[in-house]
């Protein structure tokens, strides 16, 4: 085996091919791809989201003339475990319109109002496409505890996954909140993507109360995000210190499906466009 065969045979074991598979598709698509773009947290180093894919519409699109998508994608390879979500019903049963506000990252200028916010939402897979009401809320690595409840490596891979695309999309964000006024007919969503080289299942209970799995290629997952606490005033000039909370839907799509998921992404933009 040559020494090129062998830093090949190497690669096949991390999740770095994913990552440049990934952004491939995504290039090959006309899509802008950065890879292992930076992002800081508070109080951490900066850290690397493994790409940043963007797209641009241009036109007339009512008071804008510019729609960007923006996908934050972390590429995780986990073939011997596979990712199970519990996925329980009604989660989405909120009326549509909350839904695409709570959901949906949208950055403009002007600043986008609130009927036109909620018919956005109305034309996204957030909100159109199956499962509609059903949102993933809580996660487990199959395989990844030991027979005494140990977890097997440096770290659940799911839970490394979320984090790293929240903290990403946050920060992608707020740094894009402070340049876009200087913008003009700009209208943006961010969207948050985890693509897996693996398989993902739904755990549920029967109507017998018997466990199920099933295996699926796209999971809707809600995740929250904690921001600083800060003081705010009340009546009687009182003030009290708050710690916000931010909603979060994070896409979790199997390699296989990535190409349908930019299908997607695209019939999203050909619908806010039209």
């Amino acid at each position: 085996m040559t020494r090129v065969d062998e830093i090949l045979d190497d690669l096949k074991k991390s999740g770095f091919p994913l990552e440049i598979e990934v952004g491939s598709l995504f290039s090959n698509r006309g899509w802008t791809v950065r890879h292992q773009a930076i992002f800081k947290d508070s109080g951490e180093e900066p850290k690397y989201v493994d790409l940043l894919a963007t797209k641009v519409v241009e036109g007339a699109f009512g008071q804008y003339n510019r729609v960007v998508f923006m996908v934050v994608c972390e590429c995780k390879k986990s073939e011997k475990m596979p990712w199970v979500f519990y996925i329980p019903g009604g989660a989405l049963q909120v009326p549509k319109d909350l839904a695409s506000i709570f959901h949906l990252k949208i950055l403009s200028e002007p600043p986008i109002g609130a009927a036109d916010r909620v018919s956005l939402g109305t034309k996204t897979r957030h909100v159109v496409r199956d499962p509609q009401d059903r949102l993933a809320q809580a996660s487990h690595l199959a395989f990844w505890q030991d027979k005494a409840g140990r977890g097997r490596g440096d770290y659940n891979q799911i839970n490394g996954a979320i984090n790293q695309v929240l903290k990403a999309s946050t920060y992608q964000i707020q740094s894009i909140a402070k340049m876009i006024p200087l913008a003009t007919g700009v209208l943006m969503l961010v969207i948050p993507l985890i693509v897996v080289d693996g398989t993902l299942f739904e755990y549920n209970l029967g109507q017998d109360g018997e466990p199920t799995a099933k295996e699926m290629s796209y999971v809707k997952y809600q995740a929250t995000v904690i921001g600083s606490e800060t003081t705010v005033k009340l009546p009687n000039e009182r003030t009290e210190k708050y710690t916000p909370q931010e909603d979060f839907l994070i896409d979790i799509v199997d390699k296989k499906t990535l190409p349908d998921y930019i299908d997607w992404l695209e019939e999203d933009m050909k619908l806010i466009t039209s």
